[in-house]
């Protein structure tokens, strides 16, 4: 196992989002969050990762133990540092080459020299997709699939030991999506562990091993992707699914 959260609670506004939410990761499984809007889904996420600060829960994260309300700055970073995160928008600086964006984390963070930076960046852009021509190009000349690419390779190029998706493929038409789709099932098959969350049901089959359905802060039901989507157990799960298949 290479993650645990246990019982994590966040309220925005008086409104409880998140109400004692529990799952776990193994390493090289690939976990998707999947249920309607509101549920809590990208909020645990950020809580995951610290972006947000929860209310109460603990994680243990990489064999270390974090309590999620009271995690001192050192800490987060320390967990930052050896995870990835791909955002829903890119959140590409939009003054810096792909290349450079690639390169950003692994020369700051990472403290490699540029020339072994710049290495690792042309070599995790090809491997999602972005051939050298492009490389020198700034976010505002390259398509929506193309930015997320950059998005996916600056996630991974540190090698992480988890990458977090938060909705991939929504800002995206079908087609650029399908590319973004056929990246992240790459990076399953070869092993990658990921927590992603999703609305759409097509990249939650192609890449899941595991599926969790939360609706109104609660986990409803979780479980084997085949088996979830083939025969979910909880009414909750197979009207959801009923309706996406509409």
């Amino acid at each position: 196992m290479i993650l645990s959260v246990e019982n994590v609670h966040k309220t925005f506004e008086g409104t409880e989002v998140l109400k004692g939410v529990s799952l776990c990761v193994d390493k090289g499984d690939v976990v998707s969050l999947i249920g309607p809007s509101g549920a809590g889904k990208t909020t645990l996420l950020r809580c995951i990762n610290f972006l947000e600060s929860a209310d109460s829960g603990t994680m243990e994260f990489a064999g270390r133990k974090y309590d999620m309300h009271n995690t001192h700055t050192k800490e987060k970073a320390e967990v930052r540092k050896r995870t990835g995160f791909v955002f829903q928008n890119f959140n590409l600086f939009r003054n810096k080459s792909a290349l450079e964006n690639v390169m950003e984390g692994l020369v700051v963070v990472r403290k490699k020299d540029r020339k072994e930076a710049e290495d690792i960046a042309f070599a995790t852009l090809s491997k999602v997709g972005i051939s050298t021509s492009l490389a020198s190009h700034y976010p505002s000349e390259l398509s929506g699939g193309q930015q997320q690419r950059v998005a996916i390779a600056r996630a991974i190029a540190s090698n992480p030991e988890i990458v977090y998706f938060d909705e991939p493929t929504s800002a995206l038409d079908p087609e650029l999506a399908a590319e973004v789709i056929s990246i992240m099932k790459m990076l399953a098959d070869e092993g990658m562990t990921m927590l992603v969350v999703t609305h759409s049901m097509e990249l939650a089959r192609s890449v899941s091993k595991q599926v969790v359905f939360l609706d109104h802060g609660v986990v409803i039901e979780r479980g084997n992707a085949d088996e979830f989507f083939s025969n979910p157990k909880e009414a909750r799960v197979r009207d959801f699914l009923s309706l996406e298949r509409v």
